[in-house]
Parts: C-alpha cells; structure tokens; sequence
C-alpha cells in the first residue's frame, strides 16, 4: 500500500513538473510573440514616419529651393527640375525659394523667361526670398505670380556689372547692348512695382532708376512691401 501511494505521488510530482514546465514554455512563447509585436509594431512606425519624410519632401510638394548663384549651371538644374514637374503635373503650382548672391545676368535672364513661361503655361508661381535676393536673384524673385520676402530678409537691386575686353569698337558694342539690358530689368521692376502700388508705370521706373545708380541698393522686407518689389512679407 505505501508503495503505491509513493509511486502515486511520484506520478502526481511529475505531473506538476511537466505542469510547470508547460506553463514556462507558454510564458517563454507569450513573451517571444510580446516581443514580436513590439517589434512589428516599431518597425511599422519607422516604416510610417520614412514615409511620412518621402510626402513631406520638396519635391513632392513642388518646391525648388534655389541657394546657389545664379549661372548656367544652377538655372540648368532649376529648369530640369521644372520641367519634369510641367510635364508630369500640368497647372501645378510651385514654389522657388531663393537664398542666392545673384549672379550672371544672361543665364538669369534664360530662366527668368521660361519661369515666365510656366506661368503662362497656368502654374501658380510662388517666389520666395528667404536670407538675401541679391543682383539677378532679385529680379528672378518678380517672376513669380506671388513674390514673398522673409521678415529678416534683404533685396539687393543695383544696375547690372560687367567686365569687357577687346577693341574700342567691341567695347562700345558692349556697353550699348548693357545699356539695352539695363532697361529691360528697370522695366520689370517697374512694371511690377506699378501694378500693385497704383504708381505710374513711368514713375516707378524713375524712382528705380534713380536709387540703383552706381550703387547697391538694399531693400528690407518693409522696403520691399512699400516699393511694390514683394507682395507680402513671410510669417
């Protein structure tokens, strides 16, 4: 009889042994799928906040921010950018931001066209200055439908530099087409500067004029709102 009830207790310990045991795996399993979840579940946040920075990119919401001198190889990279963006998205609006030292006048003058063009073509043009607008960045700012200086942010318009060398003839040619190309800016900033202050076309120019000659000409972001230079001032 003893020996019976020890081999039962025997069997009843090793059933509460393998009990335990079973309940430790499942303890050991729950936590594994725990931390699988855990892991899942970090995984599909990282996953979320990548894809959150790919929607939040510049190029997805067709802004250009353009900080670099104006030359051919800056305005080549814009209008690459723009193209893509007119052929994919017709009518889309876009934003440049400009944070440029100026630059070359014929280069700027190319893509102060074609962004004339792409309003036409019916984007929206958002021009943004944020730090400095300098020289040519300046006059690329009034291609925009909708010009923006920063609060803390500086136009800089004086007449156009250039540097010559050759014959006195090749010279005088020189200075005339300067002359021509002088005017044509003068006529952007007046011709924008006109339509929103209700200034005269002609006065405008003349005050231009007058304040960029043989001088630099800066402009703070109220400056800029009083000449008709921006039509509002950024946030």
């Amino acid at each position: 009889m003893r020996v019976k009830l020890l081999a039962e207790a025997h069997r009843f310990d090793a059933e509460a042994l393998g009990f335990a045991a079973e309940a430790e795996r499942a303890r050991v399993e729950t936590r594994k799928l725990a931390a699988q979840a855990e892991y899942e579940e970090i995984q599909t946040e990282i996953e979320r906040r990548n894809l959150a920075d790919v929607k939040a990119h510049d190029s997805l919401n067709f802004v250009f921010r353009f900080d670099f001198g104006v030359d051919s190889k800056s305005v080549a990279a814009c209008i690459s950018r723009m193209n893509i963006w007119r052929r994919q998205n017709p009518g889309q609006p876009i934003t440049i931001i400009f944070t440029s030292p100026g630059g070359e006048v014929v280069a700027g003058m190319a893509l102060f066209d074609y962004l004339t063009e792409l309003r036409a073509d019916g984007h929206y043009l958002t021009c943004i200055a944020h730090g400095i607008a300098a020289s040519m960045a300046g006059i690329l700012l009034q291609a925009g439908d909708r010009r923006v200086v920063g609060k803390e942010s500086w136009v800089l318009i004086h007449q156009v530099q250039a540097s010559a060398m050759g014959s006195w003839g090749d010279l005088q040619d020189r200075m005339k087409w300067l002359d021509k190309v002088q005017d044509r800016i003068l006529d952007i900033f007046a011709h924008r500067s006109a339509s929103v202050t209700g200034k005269s076309f002609a006065v405008q120019r003349r005050l231009f004029a007058k304040n960029w000659e043989r001088t630099d000409w800066w402009l703070s972001s109220d400056e800029c709102l009083e000449l008709g230079v921006a039509d509002e001032i950024g946030r």
